[in-house]
């Protein structure tokens, strides 16, 4: 398993590399900025944190590679 996260400014071509590798075989995740949601005082579930080791447990053995990481 490849795990590859790219970083990099707005418009710097993150997204277009990481189609590249998307057409190599590589599950291609696009990450936003983490949704308002996580920050409402009367929410009580998994924190975004939880959802993105959830997110990258579910694709255990695949090759990865994220446009932006939060971590």
């Amino acid at each position: 398993m490849a795990l590859i996260i790219i970083e990099g400014i707005d418009r710097s071509g993150k997204s277009t590399l990481a189609k590249a590798y998307e057409a190599q075989g590589y599950r291609y995740i696009h990450f936003n900025a983490p949704d308002k949601k996580y920050y409402q005082l009367d929410y009580t579930g998994p924190s975004y944190l939880d959802d993105i080791v959830e997110t990258l447990i579910s694709l255990s053995g695949q090759d990865v590679v994220l446009d932006r990481s939060a971590y």
